[in-house]
């Protein structure tokens, strides 16, 4: 189903300039020490699968 969506180019220009920044956050993590599996540090702002759903149960009692 196709939603119509009323932008102008100067806002798809912000929103791929904005997708562009967090594909190379993304790629930046990927290359992490971390990710390489040559620390135990994760890269800033990484949080655990378990720590989200435990978080998240947390919320919904």
């Amino acid at each position: 189903m196709e939603e119509e969506v009323d932008m102008s180019v100067l806002d798809m220009k912000e929103e791929v300039q904005s997708m562009k920044e967090k594909i190379r956050l993304l790629k930046e993590q990927r290359r992490s020490p971390w990710a390489e599996g040559l620390s135990d540090d994760p890269p800033p702002g990484y949080t655990p699968m378990e720590m989200r759903t435990r978080n998240s149960r947390d919320v919904l009692i």
